[in-house]
């Protein structure tokens, strides 16, 4: 992460320097954006049946499971995609139950679900899966929060490298 940072004066540098350093040791208001995007690229990833990700589109159902699927589940359970039958896992990463985890830390973030079956389908059809752009979006998330915050002390900040994400 490279951010530049221009302050005149010995005490104000002091000052700013204090601030700022108060400001990056806690990361907590970065992270409620965090906590959206995480949830959209979910969603996206349940959507496009995996193909938002790193992990690429998901294998097909087979035929034997897809019909004890349906009679277990329903053709809801098709029609929803490949892994929303009953919603509980998708909702839970979208941050919509108590399944949900969000745990913001001052320099950590912990997201994701209490839901039992989710090491399971983690590993057969990834749901948290990100792809480099996703990644590089997260960052910059992260870098805007970090900029608009120290934008309140005596820092003059240059949001040059804060370019639209390709």
């Amino acid at each position: 992460m490279k951010l530049s940072v221009t302050v005149e004066g010995e005490q104000q540098l002091a000052i700013a320097l204090g601030k700022a350093s108060d400001i990056i040791a806690d990361l907590r208001p970065a992270w409620k954006p965090v906590q959206k995007l995480f949830q959209d690229f979910s969603s996206d990833q349940f959507q496009s049946s995996g193909s938002a990700g790193a992990s690429g589109k998901w294998k097909p159902l087979s035929a034997k499971y897809e019909r004890a699927k349906v009679k277990k589940f329903g053709t809801f359970a098709l029609l929803a995609g490949i892994n929303i039958r009953t919603e509980r896992l998708y909702k839970s990463l979208r941050g919509e139950t108590s399944d949900s985890v969000y745990i913001p830390e001052k320099d950590s973030l912990t997201l994701g679900t209490t839901v039992p079956y989710a090491r399971y389908v983690q590993n057969v059809r990834p749901v948290i899966s990100l792809s480099d752009r996703q990644k590089k979006e997260l960052g910059v998330s992260i870098k805007r929060s970090l900029v608009s915050q120290l934008k309140g002390t005596a820092l003059t900040v240059n949001e040059s490298n804060f370019g639209d994400i390709g």
